[in-house]
């Protein structure tokens, strides 16, 4: 590891321990909600409404809103960021925030995949607006909203995440982890 950025990289098992998504996979492999309550397609516009979560924090405290969303997929979209996953959402024409806990996407055309995509990790808007989200500090420091928060990185040997009491869903059972 160099980095630590879901939006940037595709590291699947400290991603998942550090940030969550709109949508995630139960054990069945079906979308489910997570960031998002609930969602609707407009098929007629091809256009997704998510209802967010409004019991959600990020490890420093912040609420986690719909902002933070549109700032996401657009880091990935912009092209100076290079970022691994920016070809899932080519078809994203327009991000719209409707208020603190909604936020919709106009597709370009139908994507059964979306809500697939939908389970990429959200970031920080709050920490990250305004900065080089390729080389700023935040990729070796990362905050998100998931179940574990990072506590050191001993760089080449290891990663030291541990849980977080304030985890939407509650706090984990496993109280450190050690990559």
């Amino acid at each position: 590891y160099t980095r630590i950025n879901p939006a940037l990289d595709e590291h699947g098992e400290i991603n998942a321990l550090l940030f969550d998504g709109l949508t995630g996979h139960d054990k069945d492999n079906q979308v489910v909600p997570r960031l998002a309550e609930s969602w609707e397609l407009d098929k007629d516009t091809n256009t997704y409404t998510f209802h967010l979560r409004q019991d959600v924090t990020w490890h420093d405290g912040e609420k986690f809103t719909a902002e933070d969303v549109k700032f996401t997929i657009e880091a990935i979209q912009d092209p100076k960021n290079e970022s691994e996953n920016a070809s899932n959402y080519e078809d994203v024409e327009k991000i719209t925030v409707v208020d603190d806990h909604t936020v919709k996407f106009q597709l370009s055309a139908p994507n059964y995949a979306f809500l697939d995509y939908m389970t990429m990790a959200i970031l920080p808007k709050h920490l990250l607006e305004g900065k080089d989200i390729v080389t700023d500090d935040f990729n070796r420091n990362p905050v998100g909203c998931g179940p574990y928060k990072l506590v050191s990185w001993d760089e080449g040997q290891s990663i030291t995440l541990e849980k977080f009491d304030d985890f939407y869903l509650g706090a984990p059972k496993i109280d450190k982890v050690v990559f």
